[in-house]
């Protein structure tokens, strides 16, 4: 799973949920653009994105991660 989040706080919040409810693998990043150049070099099965971030928001990146060539959707 992929974490993307600017606040700091929500992303270990998150990150502590999932490992508790048994998911071994968790990224976590605080901006699109690291979350974007991860996701290319490792694909992950869930991505969860805040929708309200400085740009690009959350929209914004799941629209760029859909129009990836590689992207599998």
């Amino acid at each position: 799973v992929l974490v993307l989040d600017d606040s700091r706080p929500m992303r270990g919040l998150l990150r502590a949920l999932l490992q508790d409810l048994g998911v071994g693998h968790v990224r976590d990043h605080a901006d699109a653009a690291s979350a974007m150049a991860d996701l290319r070099r490792r694909p992950a099965d869930i991505v969860l994105a805040d929708w309200v971030m400085p740009p690009p928001d959350g929209l914004a990146f799941t629209r760029a991660l859909r129009a990836e060539p590689d992207a599998v959707l």
